[in-house]
């Protein structure tokens, strides 16, 4: 759908000699909007830090320990894997009475090493995204960054393969395939609350009933952030942006999007980049046709008073 909608759109503007429109739509939003969401997510993640308790290692007594099962796990610090009275799982040492609880979620990954990579193998990698080998193993993985950049000479050549727009098939085609993807996409929509169900209801079953509590008071705190930082992105954010470039009120415009849920779902994702786009685009076509539509009743009013 991000490969139609933006090929579309680089087509059209480029039909329209309006090639100058093509790096205040692409770009600048980009970087704009993906800065301003990536600084409202770690504030919401700063705000929302006293939600998360990290836990430390623990010492106490838990009695004489008896093994379970007849096998061996020596640990790291030196003591043995056991099976604890109360159903948990412990490092001891034998015949003690001493049992070493680690943190389980802080030791993950604690003995990993990150490979660092060099300036150069990052110059390297970002050529691959932006040059990929295969733009269709691009597309299957999303990579969105090579997606709208071969995306620009598509649309580009699409524009220039006909004289005029009208009688332009391919672009007819890809206007199509657009509209393909975003009535599928609507179906999915539409099976999509069930499915979180299953999946939450899935994952809460596997918890201990004990925790039950503390893990949906986890549930709620995290779908409260997700609301809040996408209904301030939504509402807040991108709005500016639009006012900012196009100086026209965009929540008439967002007020005919309520009965198309699929476009606020997109504004979330790097899909809405796409959104953007269209919407940019909508209008740039708008006040073109406000200009004119002044223009003809300034030219008419002289012939009427004569």
């Amino acid at each position: 759908m991000v490969f139609c909608v933006m090929t579309v759109v680089v087509a059209e503007a480029v039909a329209m000699g309006r090639t100058s429109m093509l790096r205040f739509t692409i770009v600048l939003p980009y970087v704009l909007t993906s800065v301003l969401a990536t600084v409202q997510g770690i504030a919401t993640a700063i705000l929302l830090q006293f939600t998360h308790h990290i836990g430390v290692s623990i010492y106490h007594d838990q009695g004489d320990i008896s093994y379970a099962f007849n096998t061996t796990v020596q640990c790291a610090n030196g003591l043995f894997l056991t099976a604890l009275p109360n159903g948990t799982i412990g490092c001891a040492g034998i015949n003690t009475s001493t049992t070493y609880f680690a943190n389980a979620t802080a030791s993950v990954g604690a003995d990993s090493v990150g490979s660092s990579l060099s300036l150069m193998d990052q110059v390297v990698a970002i050529t691959d995204l932006i040059v990929p080998v295969n733009i269709f193993a691009s597309l299957a993985n999303g990579d969105l960054l090579s997606i709208v950049l071969f995306a620009i000479p598509v649309g580009i050549a699409t524009a220039l393969s006909a004289p005029r727009t009208s009688d332009n098939s391919v672009l007819k085609l890809i206007r199509q395939f657009r509209t393909v993807c975003i009535i599928m996409l609507g179906w999915l929509l539409a099976f999509t609350p069930v499915a979180i169900v299953f999946l939450m209801a899935a994952a809460v079953s596997t918890f201990n009933s004990n925790n039950i509590s503390s893990v949906m008071s986890q549930v709620g705190i995290f779908i409260g952030a997700f609301v809040a930082g996408a209904s301030i992105h939504v509402l807040l954010v991108l709005p500016a942006l639009l006012i900012a470039f196009c100086r026209v009120n965009p929540f008439k415009y967002l007020v005919h999007l309520i009965p198309r849920p699929h476009a606020f779902r997109l504004t979330g994702v790097p899909k809405g980049m796409a959104i953007w786009a269209s919407m940019r685009q909508v209008f740039a076509r708008w006040r073109h046709a406000k200009d004119t539509g002044r223009v003809a009743m300034d030219e008419a009013q002289p012939k009427a008073k004569t």
